[in-house]
């Protein structure tokens, strides 16, 4: 679900997603600027932690805590800012790529001790969609969308692990 709220005096979007996989339930709210989609707050839990992340600029800061034990703070500074990785499906069609084209972007993951570079790539598909493909830095995608090209809106959006399985979500 996404919807318009205001965060610290600034208009804002805040997205809540919650996912049913291998039996367990993970439950994701980020909150990011209206009008840049830069990350605001990013809030997440699953059975083995929950997360708590605010975005200034570069800076980090939050907590991490495992189930059972104490926060883990966080307190980073990255050398330029970076989008939430969990924010891709919203980010994505709003970057308003066309076919052939491509773009690269900085990204904050918790599990990583710096930035992560991620390619966006759109193509286009055979029923007048476009596709939009993220993958790490030149790897194998991890996310693949469908958008309406006039309106940008996402039609579906699908995890790709590892493996090569789907999670498929629809907006």
């Amino acid at each position: 679900m996404l919807r318009d709220i205001t965060w610290n005096g600034r208009p804002a979007l805040l997205r809540e997603m919650t996912m049913q996989m291998q039996g367990f339930t993970l439950v994701d709210s980020t909150i990011t600027d209206r009008v840049t989609l830069a990350p605001l707050a990013h809030r997440g839990r699953n059975p083995r932690r929950a997360l708590a992340l605010d975005f200034a600029g570069a800076r980090v800061t939050g907590t991490m805590t495992p189930v059972g034990a104490a926060p883990v703070p966080i307190d980073r500074t990255t050398p330029e800012p970076g989008f939430d990785s969990s924010g891709f499906d919203q980010i994505a069609p709003a970057l308003g790529l066309r076919a052939g084209e491509s773009v690269r972007l900085p990204a904050f993951v918790y599990e990583k001790p710096a930035l992560q570079w991620y390619v966006v790539r759109a193509t286009a598909g055979a029923d007048g969609t476009l596709r939009l493909e993220i993958a790490e830095d030149a790897g194998v995608p991890f996310a693949r969308l469908h958008i309406d090209p006039a309106t940008r809106r996402t039609l579906d959006y699908a995890f790709v692990f590892p493996n090569g399985r789907t999670l498929d979500r629809v907006p």
